[in-house]
């Protein structure tokens, strides 16, 4: 099985919820 456009926005979309995530936790100090 190959990567589908939908696979790759879940990464995406996963991965951009991650890094404000991440940018949330580290403007907050």
């Amino acid at each position: 099985m190959g990567c589908t456009e939908l696979d790759v926005l879940t990464v995406w979309f996963d991965r951009a919820l991650t890094v404000a995530g991440a940018e949330e936790l580290f403007f907050e100090e």
